[in-house]
């Protein structure tokens, strides 16, 4: 597969040659980061396709700097904010929320697009897109629900789908896909993450493609230009 776009992997991570054989059929790579340690690593990539997003995830929370990210969007134009988010599942609380408000926040203030990772916590993350306008929004590996696709859409969302979605029932995973407008539809493959399924980003989007009543190549066409639109 060539041509696509990654709207989510980890680039700076050892791991990223395993498991990915197609990486060189990228177009564009949107190359996020999980806690501040790895921001060196990111920003030491010379890889034209890759756009940095520089952030904070849920899990570190506690070791989030809001100085040490604005210095960062400050001095690079072209860096964008991510992965950051809630995640209930590993214990929700009041420094995971109050990381993703000030990198929410700054994301606005600085009119870069962020990248949110969210497990169970879709009304504060919808409560906080309310409070926070970045030039957009990616909603990674997003698997619904769909009934909030409308309202996600309508504050600027894009929904990110990976090979998480194949796990899911066919009739179910079809339901999430089709509610999603094209014109907001991204795909990623969370590399290195191995989610058992999806051997490339050419086969995940085999499986894709026909929930979709696409062929693989046009899902590809659409969404890296989806992708190009996100980040401006």
């Amino acid at each position: 597969m060539e041509g696509f776009a990654d709207a989510h992997l980890h680039l700076a991570d050892p791991g990223i040659g395993k498991g990915y054989p197609d990486l060189s059929g990228a177009s564009l790579l949107f190359a996020c980061s999980a806690r501040e340690g790895e921001w060196p690593a990111l920003r030491s990539i010379r890889d034209s396709r890759a756009v940095k997003f520089y952030g904070v995830h849920p899990w570190f929370a506690d070791g989030y700097s809001e100085p040490a990210l604005r210095r960062v969007l400050a001095s690079d134009p072209s860096a964008q904010v991510g992965e950051i988010g809630l995640d209930r599942a590993r214990g929700f609380d009041a420094p995971q929320m109050m990381a993703f408000e000030s990198q929410m926040s700054l994301a606005e203030e600085f009119g870069r697009c962020a990248n949110v990772h969210c497990v169970r916590c879709e009304n504060e993350v919808l409560g906080t897109l309310r409070m926070f306008r970045p030039r957009s929004t990616i909603l990674h590996s997003f698997v619904g629900p769909a009934a909030c696709v409308s309202v996600l859409s309508d504050l600027g969302c894009y929904f990110s789908v990976s090979p998480r979605i194949i796990m899911m029932s066919e009739d179910r995973a079809r339901g999430v896909v089709r509610t999603i407008p094209e014109d907001r539809l991204l795909v990623e493959t969370d590399a290195p993450n191995n989610y058992g399924i999806c051997t490339s980003m050419g086969d995940f989007l085999a499986r894709l493609g026909p929930l979709l009543d696409m062929e693989p190549r046009e899902v590809a066409r659409l969404t890296a230009r989806n992708a190009r639109r996100a980040i401006g």
